[in-house]
């Protein structure tokens, strides 16, 4: 008797470890190292393809097509998301590193965002927020991540610390985004809003912007 797993139009999921090679989507990242797509790979629009959950991922392309989401957000509450580089791809979808909100309990901090690494892609929408702190008396937002684009072209790119929704609290900082030899349309790296009784406002972030062609809607 067999068992298949679908996630979106994919079936038979697997956890790698690097290096190894991707050919369809429902895969998780698991160790650091490369991973490699040997043909173009989908799921449904709006559906997670690949997921990471390790840090010091390095997803190469081969010059291939990823339609569906890239997750490589925190998991527990408050932690923070994980760091990854994606090379010679062209992503349809989301590509995230977002932080952990804090979740109720013991742990009142967002999970600040990871780092991303584009080089010589095409990717649509980039959110490496901070998460959210949750927390009814005191909380912190996480900070937003690190994002560097290079000879790569995206739509958006979200950076952003995170906002509490506790009484008292700090907002999370922006995070940071280089620019280099690219094409973008959207940046943001604001900072989070503070507690509604008291506290401080994230600052915002770092954008560094060098041989870059921009249609700014936002920044």
């Amino acid at each position: 008797t067999s068992l298949a797993l679908f996630f979106g139009n994919q079936a038979n999921a697997d956890v790698l470890t690097a290096p190894a090679n991707v050919s369809s989507c429902g895969n998780e990242l698991s160790t650091a190292g490369t991973y490699t797509l040997t043909g173009d790979i989908s799921t449904s629009t709006g559906q997670t393809c690949l997921t990471i959950t390790s840090n010091d991922v390095i997803l190469d392309g081969a010059g291939k097509d990823i339609t569906g989401n890239i997750v490589g957000d925190g998991v527990d509450p408050g932690d923070p998301g994980f760091d990854f580089t994606i090379e010679n791809a062209t992503v349809t979808g989301t590509t995230s590193s977002n932080g952990a909100i804090s979740g109720t309990g013991g742990v009142y901090t967002g999970g600040n965002g990871g780092s991303i690494i584009i080089s010589t892609s095409t990717v649509s929408a980039i959110t490496d927020n901070g998460g959210a702190s949750n927390q009814s008396v005191y909380g912190i937002g996480g900070n937003g991540g690190s994002v560097a684009l290079a000879n790569s072209t995206s739509t958006s790119i979200q950076a952003n610390g995170a906002g509490v929704s506790s009484s008292l609290g700090s907002g999370g900082n922006g995070g940071s985004i280089s620019i280099a030899t690219s094409t973008i349309t959207s940046l943001h790296a604001n900072g989070g809003n503070a507690g509604s009784n008291g506290g401080t406002v994230g600052n915002g972030g770092s954008i560094t912007i060098t041989n870059t062609d921009l249609n700014l809607s936002n920044a």
